[in-house]
């Protein structure tokens, strides 16, 4: 069994690898999911595995080196295995009575916010009231501490169908980290449609080819929020822009032409049409 030949291949670089190897942790990460994948027909054996793979996740949740993202997706993947086990409610439990006698113990608070958005979608408003209450000046990244919330309450508010909250954060989100922000701009884009707020959604198609000019797609979709609007000649710019990113494009090339007949351009619109016969044949 290939699961079986990758658990025995995983001890064995477990056994090899020191403690102070970065990499060590990810072979943890790794065998605790082999550990989970089989299922044995013997419920003792069984549960034997979950309970090393939990063990597994509760020494990298201890190990104070462990990075900020490597810890929320070991808190993801252990309130998930808590939850198949019929362990969480009990777990949950424990964290709140641990959480009640020290309001200031991180760790319980993070991994009972996990824990909560594991059991359903009726703790949400659990997890996002101690996601807001969450102290981050005192935390050692206060500025990753502030990103890592907006996400997880960004992920709550879009399980609740909350649009004009999870957009307000999201925006928020696009200020604190704007490296990261392509995929966030085009979410804030599609929920401000959604919302019938035009002129919002036409702000952030904007920005997305300001921060992100060699990206065909960016130009195209502002394109189409211009021709929307009867605004030709700006439509005709950026659907150009986005030609020259990408020269093979149908839809681009029929939108010039439909544009370039609009502005009543027809030998522009004729070239447009043979380049498109050019492509298509």
């Amino acid at each position: 069994d290939l699961v079986d030949h990758a658990e025995a291949l995983l001890r064995e670089v477990l056994a090899r690898v020191g403690a102070r190897d970065p990499r060590e942790r990810e072979v943890r990460l790794l065998l605790a999911e082999a550990l989970i994948r089989p299922r044995p027909r013997s419920p003792a054996l069984r549960g034997q595995r979950r309970a090393e793979a939990i063990a597994l996740y509760e020494s990298i949740l201890k190990d104070g080196k462990t990075p900020s993202d490597q810890l929320q997706r070991t808190r993801r993947l252990l309130a998930r295995l808590l939850k198949e086990d019929r362990r969480l409610s009990p777990t949950i439990a424990l964290l709140e009575a641990r959480l009640e006698q020290d309001p200031k113990d991180e760790a319980t608070r993070l991994m009972l916010i996990e824990a909560y958005l594991a059991r359903g979608d009726a703790d949400l408003p659990k997890a996002a009231a101690l996601l807001e209450s969450r102290d981050e000046g005192a935390t050692e990244n206060g500025a990753q501490a502030t990103i890592e919330r907006l996400e997880r309450l960004i992920e709550i508010r879009q399980r609740e169908g909350a649009r004009e909250e999870e957009m307000a954060l999201i925006k928020e989100l696009i200020e604190l980290e704007p490296s990261r922000s392509d995929t966030r701009i085009e979410r804030v884009i599609e929920l401000a449609t959604a919302l019938y707020l035009d002129e919002e959604a036409l702000h952030y198609a904007e920005m997305a080819t300001r921060r992100n000019p060699r990206d065909a797609a960016a130009h195209k979709r502002l394109g189409a929020f211009y021709l929307e609007r009867s605004r030709l000649h700006d439509a005709a710019g950026a659907y150009k822009k986005a030609l020259a990113l990408d020269e093979f494009d149908l839809e681009t090339l029929e939108a010039l032409g439909r544009i370039a007949l609009r502005m009543n351009s027809r030998d522009e619109a004729r070239d447009y049409a043979l380049r498109m016969l050019r492509l298509s044949g």
